[in-house]
């Protein structure tokens, strides 16, 4: 009765534990849901334009003699993200509008205020700067709509990843202020955040719908050998070459569809620099590029793509396509342009053999021909009552010929030719011909006819 007391009492207990931490963590949930946010009311799509600065590492001043700053501002142009600072000399450069909303506006929408994430309701300025959140380390981000009303100010300082002593747990996140507020609140997760123009920059460098091509057109050199190659859209029925090359078979349209996506859809390995027409001599791409790669599509636009020779150390090529930027193409991208126009064609077909024409291919040495045309060497022997063909290959019977077979005469003797038998004389009628001397009637003819005699 008492252990069944005993291990009652420890399954109330136990149960008790587990619906505390359950109902603890649903209020947790809960109360993250139904928490205040940082910036009351933040939209991202009301966001107009981004400013993202901070403190030179380096620590030098600027001319009135505050800390010199760094940074980037983004400003969004008919829906799309563009570096806006006009100092930067990617001014005017689009930029990955989904890192925008990943990395700045999708993590400032998410901000809560929560008793769990305030580390320090009224922060003093040693703590301020130890947690890299004032004004002389930490990175600041502005966010304004399209009439340059505040949405967001926010400081991010440095990560809090950490273990607690004496615990095996660490504490992970990045420290936020809002400008203007003491508080220190701690954001449970990373909030990394590069001001290098380009890693902001959108490596897709064009990207066209490859029903929208009607031509293609490959111009340059490669390897010593010369490239020139155009194709145009024959209708609903395909591709064409505008000239054929000689000897060779049907156009393997894959290897034209092939080009044509990678001619529409580019996108660069590294972007090098702002395109400077000076310079481009320096990267191969002046007087004359390596490559020109031309698309022309149905509302008559005209587009370039134009390579460049190999970057330094690199498997990559210089590229760009008219402005604003020089970037490099991977390898792989650019060989496929390398090619002369009879690579796009199938080999030219081997002649071969018709039925009866006769003819035969090259003659295998020690062959013996048989006599039927097919083969090489000497001829076989006919057979009994047949002649050797005569130009057509068949055989035609010994009375049509006028030759004798062997096998119709005894023994070896050389056959009879109708040449060699003397022809009657002209003008006499063979029924009146007298036999020739020594000679006798056949037994089984007809004799010759006699005068009949008078009465």
């Amino acid at each position: 009765m008492k252990s069944t007391f005993s291990l009652t009492l420890v399954f109330v207990i136990l149960t008790g534990l587990s619906a505390w931490k359950y109902f603890d963590n649903v209020t947790e949930y809960m109360d993250l849901e139904s928490s205040p946010a940082l910036f009351d009311g933040f939209l991202p799509d009301t966001v107009a334009s981004i400013q993202v600065v901070r403190p030179k590492r380096d620590g030098s001043m600027d001319a009135q003699g505050n800390v010199a700053i760094e940074g980037l501002v983004f400003m969004k142009q008919e829906g799309k993200w563009i570096i806006a600072d006009q100092r930067s000399p990617f001014f005017g450069v689009p930029v990955m509008s989904s890192q925008i909303v990943s990395d700045i506006l999708d993590r400032v929408g998410r901000i809560k205020i929560t008793d769990s994430n305030v580390v320090n309701p009224r922060a003093d300025e040693m703590d301020l700067a130890e947690k890299e959140v004032d004004e002389k380390a930490g990175m600041r981000i502005v966010c304004k709509d399209s009439s340059q009303q505040v949405l967001a100010d926010l400081y991010v300082g440095r990560s809090a990843g950490k273990k607690v002593e004496g615990t095996d747990e660490a504490v992970v996140g990045t420290f936020l202020r809002k400008a203007g507020a003491k508080q220190i609140l701690l954001f449970e997760e990373a909030f990394p955040l590069d001001l290098e123009p380009k890693t902001w920059i959108d490596k897709t460098r064009r990207d066209v719908s490859n029903d929208q091509v009607t031509e293609i057109e490959i111009e340059g050199k490669a390897d010593g050998k010369k490239i020139a190659v155009h194709f145009k859209r024959d209708g609903n029925k395909g591709w064409k070459a505008v000239q054929t090359p000689a000897d060779v078979g049907p156009l393997k349209e894959f290897s034209v569809t092939e080009i044509i996506r990678a001619a529409c859809r580019v996108d660069a390995i590294d972007i090098i620099a702002p395109l400077n027409p000076a310079q481009l001599e320096q990267y191969g791409l002046a007087p004359k590029s390596r490559l020109n790669v031309i698309i022309k599509t149905k509302d008559d636009k005209t587009l370039d793509l134009f390579v460049g020779k190999r970057v330094e150390g690199k498997q990559d090529y210089y590229a760009h396509i008219g402005g604003p930027l020089l970037f490099s193409l991977a390898e792989w991208d650019v060989s496929r342009y390398e090619k002369e126009a009879k690579e796009f064609f199938d080999p030219k077909p081997v002649e071969t053999q018709k039925p009866g024409d006769g003819k035969t291919g090259e003659e295998t040495p020690g062959a013996v021909k048989t006599g039927d045309g097919q083969g090489g060497g000497q001829k076989a022997p006919s057979k009994a009552g047949e002649t050797p063909e005569e130009g057509d290959g068949k055989k035609k019977p010994a009375e049509e010929s006028g030759e004798t077979s062997p096998g119709d005469l005894p023994g070896k003797a050389d056959p009879v030719k109708k040449e060699d038998v003397p022809s009657p004389p002209e003008n006499v009628d063979p029924g009146k011909a007298k036999p020739m001397p020594g000679s006798h009637a056949v037994k089984g003819s007809e004799p010759a006819s006699q005068p009949a005699k008078k009465d």
